[in-house]
């Protein structure tokens, strides 16, 4: 018999954890009958959001009101860059990265916190993180931006990574998952019409597939969620230090605007002038700054909390239409997001509290792609108009001979230059090709990787096809030799140019001069040119004698020059010195 218990629904859970009244038991947690409920519990108002411009939906002067709606001090903080992930939020990229604040210890100050490598010394009551565009468990861009190359950039363990940064000084601290809303269809990123039609139920409500040949990237899904959660609490419990701590909780804003999607159909919204979940959005992706802004609010200061949303008005902040302030908009609006949080049992996807979902079967493969393309300025890394190659034997190369063995995988890549291989088994491997298109050279050199199962690994391989002959044009090159004597790769005074020193252009780059590359000597002032080149980039390098070495560039190298149409690229210096 249960009958001197109450059965308390996540949110109010959260209000009574640090009062003490709560009692943990086979049967969940209860709150004894006896305790008043309407007790004046202080909810945490110590706050730092980490995201990009989708937090910024909140509105920073409207958030800390609702946070300062139940009284005492009010500390809020944020780091946000535009379109940035978690892992660029954690590097601190320094290109759009913006701080700000409320600190009541300096109410003057518009940034007393900083980014969050200083700001977590302070002690936070909640730290909200966004995920991206980025799949669960692996995820490593061919073209890092604010990353170093080769991170992993997953939300699961970046996310992981921000809790064991938030660990040390914030023990009691509670971290959230920001869930943020799915993007409309009907349009693009600049509003243009896509020609789709959009409804937020549909996209809401789509699968998500990590891996494989079926993959289903719907990042701003319900799956998605469902997915996340479960690993972003299993990388929680696996590290000591963070499994001691609160258990990472969600703030279900996706599943609110699925609620409102709902009540929309339903006709709750009658005669109030909202009529589309469109008016909830200010263009494909951000919220609108009245309806989506105090959506997006009231699901983090609920969340945050564990205030119930019913009855929690939108601050003026929000109120900028007469649609926001439409009582029954209100009421409804609290309504969807108390559903979002109260049916779940991560406080943000739809599984009764009573059947919490049973762990998935852990993945024992995972699935490598590979993709080659023309590296036409051979940086080793794929850009808009390097396209990939088609027809091209791609192997696994397990144990790194750099030669297909039997039983090593192979496939041919696609028309896109894309080879993939499923259902990897967990192990180290190195991609290659069986051999490079004929005519081209590698720009990139094979590495390996390891299998990290449920997880799609990728890998780029760039080849680039140096042209037969220089295109002709009417740009030219020049530049010196300079006898470099007091060893330090510039035209120091009293330093002359050398005459009859032979410097080419190196079509392929592979540092060897071949007979289809074209040459010239320096005359008597030291001096060469190439002229009557087509506009674009060129590798010169010098030939240095028996008995000189080379300063600028050391080691043989080469200097690239770049060349406009008509135009003429000076001083292309080369230095080297006697070492007899």
């Amino acid at each position: 018999m249960l009958s001197n218990k109450i059965v308390l629904e996540p949110l109010e859970v959260r209000r009574l954890l640090s009062s003490g009244v709560v009692t943990s038991g086979p049967g969940g947690m209860f709150a004894t009958a006896s305790t008043a409920l309407t007790a004046d519990i202080v909810a945490p108002r110590r706050v730092f959001v980490i995201g990009n411009s989708m937090t910024d939906g909140l509105n920073y002067a409207g958030f800390p009101q609702l946070l300062a709606r139940e009284g005492g001090s009010v500390s809020f903080g944020r780091q946000t860059g535009s379109g940035y992930t978690i892992a660029q939020n954690y590097d601190l990229d320094p290109t759009t990265i913006g701080t700000s604040g409320v600190d009541p210890a300096r109410p003057s100050t518009t940034n007393p916190w900083g980014n969050y490598s200083t700001a977590f010394n302070y002690g936070w009551d909640a730290l909200t993180v966004q995920p991206a565009d980025q799949r669960l468990l692996d995820d490593v861009p061919a073209i890092p931006i604010g990353t170093p190359a080769g991170q992993n950039i997953a939300n699961v363990p970046m996310t992981q990574a921000f809790l064991e940064a938030f660990a040390p000084s914030n023990s009691a601290g509670q971290m959230f998952v920001y869930s943020r809303t799915t993007r409309r269809t009907d349009v693009n990123q600049d509003m243009s019409p896509t020609g789709l039609s959009f409804d937020y139920s549909t996209e809401w409500r789509r699968d998500y597939v990590d891996t494989g040949a079926s993959a289903n990237l719907a990042f701003f899904s319900r799956s998605y969620v469902q997915q996340l959660m479960p690993l972003v609490r299993g990388a929680q419990d696996a590290n000591p230090t963070t499994a001691a701590m609160q258990n990472v909780r969600l703030i279900p804003v996706g599943e609110a605007y699925y609620n409102i999607d709902q009540a929309l159909k339903s006709g709750k919204f009658a005669g109030t002038g909202v009529s589309s979940i469109k008016d909830f959005y200010l263009d494909q992706s951000h919220p609108s700054s009245d309806l989506g802004a105090y959506v997006i609010a009231l699901s983090f200061y609920s969340s945050i909390t564990g205030i119930d949303p019913r009855g929690v008005a939108p601050t003026a902040a929000y109120l900028s239409t007469t649609r926001i302030k439409n009582a029954t908009v209100q009421q409804v609006l609290q309504d969807a997001v108390y559903d979002a949080i109260t049916s779940t049992h991560y406080a943000g996807w739809t599984t009764p509290l009573t059947t919490a979902p049973p762990p998935p079967p852990p993945p024992t493969t995972g699935t490598i792609e590979v993709r080659t393309f023309s590296d036409l300025n051979r940086d080793g890394a794929q850009q808009s108009g390097e396209n990939g190659i088609g027809g091209l034997t791609v192997y696994l190369d397990v144990d790194n001979d750099g030669v297909k063995d039997s039983g090593e995988r192979s496939t041919v890549t696609a028309s896109d230059g894309i080879a993939v291989f499923s259902n990897v088994a967990i192990g180290t491997y190195k991609p290659r090709v069986t051999a490079p298109p004929i005519g081209y050279s590698a720009t990139t050199q094979p590495t390996s990787l390891t299998i990290i199962a449920g997880s799609t690994i990728s890998r780029v391989l760039g080849f680039y096809k140096a042209p037969s002959t220089v295109p002709a044009g009417t740009s030219t090159i020049t530049g010196a030799v300079v006898n470099d004597s007091n060893h330090d790769g510039k035209w120091s005074t009293g330093e002359k140019a050398v005459a009859g020193r032979t410097v080419w252009i190196d079509l392929d780059n592979d540092g060897t001069k071949d007979s289809n590359e074209p040459s010239a000597v320096t005359n008597t002032s030291g001096r060469y040119t190439f002229s009557k080149l087509a506009a674009g980039t060129y590798r010169i390098r010098q030939v240095v004698p028996t008995g000189w070495v080379a300063t600028l560039p050391v080691k043989n190298l080469s200097l690239s020059a770049t060349v406009a149409t008509g135009a003429t690229r000076a001083n292309v210096n080369f230095f080297a010195y006697a070492s007899k």
